[in-house]
């Protein structure tokens, strides 16, 4: 849900297909075993090999990583200078448990955007951009996630909505 809309270009310049799930630990694992894709990846560098073992695992991901990168006669470095830049802002906010449902809702309820969705919580799309809301389900608060154009435009959205949460919880 909030690793960045460059992946889905990425994977299909190559053949592949990008299916995003929820972003807890236990959906990825479980589309892992139950589907076995080729690869399943957090968005904050976490991954699972399916075919070897439906669960994060560190040290096969960076054999893994060495493996390709000898297969492709290509250095971490030209790999990383030829994949486009991500400009991903995130933010936490705090908001008491009992809060929570009632500032979700009333997000979800905003007619401002293009597009909504809700898989974990609430992602707005607009104009290329996209806002991520995220509660936490551990601690009483929210994770904000954006994408935009460049840093300045993400950590901007991410400032506005973490705004909003706010004046939506005082209200």
């Amino acid at each position: 849900m909030y690793a960045p809309s460059s992946i889905e270009q990425i994977v299909a310049a190559n053949g592949g297909r990008v299916q995003r799930v929820r972003a807890s630990a236990e959906a990825q694992m479980s589309l892992a075993a139950r589907e076995h894709p080729l690869l399943v990846g957090d968005g904050v560098g976490g991954f699972i090999f399916p075919r070897f073992h439906p669960s994060f695992d560190g040290l096969y991901a960076t054999v893994r990583l060495l493996e390709l990168l000898i297969g492709a006669k290509r250095t971490l470095s030209e790999v990383i200078d030829a994949t486009p830049p991500v400009h991903v802002a995130r933010l936490q906010v705090d908001c008491p448990w009992e809060e929570k449902g009632r500032v979700m809702r009333m997000l979800a309820q905003d007619p401002e955007t293009e597009r909504t969705r809700q898989v974990d919580g609430v992602k707005h799309q607009r104009d290329g951009e996209w806002v991520l809301v995220l509660p936490d389900a551990d601690r009483p608060l929210f994770n904000v996630y954006a994408e935009a154009n460049d840093d300045d435009r993400a950590w901007t959205l991410v400032q506005e909505y973490a705004d909003r949460l706010e004046r939506m919880r005082a209200s």
